[in-house]
């Protein structure tokens, strides 16, 4: 008994010894993309500045940033100059590296309004991450020519505040097929 118990134990041993064999010894560790790409923003009233720190060795594809708002107007918003970079992935491209700040005059914002900021990067070691994609909360701001416009509820808002109680005929349908026989 105890010599089995020995073997056992050996033999767990001596599998973790060489679990280390199959590790590439060079291979680089990539970081989570929100470290790659550290992304933040500010607001004050009319202005809103989006911000990445970009992490040394990644980059930022230039033409893969996008801004949409939703329940507000934003002016247009121009990119810097990025500076040209070819690789596998997007070929001759502008990119950013260390930073990027985007200013964004925002000319109107209901309550909840959001931004959807969407951007893609790569490292210099030949990764590419999928497409990120941010939401930042706005705080309400009011046109400058306000006055003059009558508020108008969104059509979206108009039509949920049509639609029945979805919750209540999915609890019913549920129940009803609970009880329905399962024929062949």
């Amino acid at each position: 008994m105890a010599q089995r118990i020995f073997t056992l134990i050996l033999l767990l041993c001596s599998t973790s010894v060489f679990a280390g064999l199959f590790d590439a010894p060079g291979r680089s560790h990539f970081v989570p993309a929100d470290q790659a790409f550290a992304f933040d923003f500010q607001q004050n009233q009319h202005d809103l500045n989006l911000t990445w720190q970009i992490k040394d060795g990644y980059y930022l594809y230039r033409k893969q940033i996008r801004i949409t708002p939703e329940h507000a107007k934003i002016a247009d918003v121009q990119l810097p100059q990025g500076v040209w970079h070819e690789d596998e992935f997007y070929g001759k491209s502008e990119i950013y590296r260390d930073r990027l700040t985007l200013p964004v005059t925002i000319n109107q914002a209901s309550a909840g309004a959001t931004l959807t900021v969407t951007y893609q990067g790569c490292a210099d070691a030949g990764f590419c991450y999928p497409p990120e994609t941010k939401t930042v909360p706005l705080s309400e701001v009011v046109a400058n020519n306000a006055a003059s416009q009558p508020v108008s509820v969104p059509q979206q808002e108009q039509h949920t505040a049509q639609l029945p109680f979805s919750a209540l005929w999915a609890l019913l349908i549920g129940i009803g097929i609970a009880f329905t026989p399962c024929v062949l």
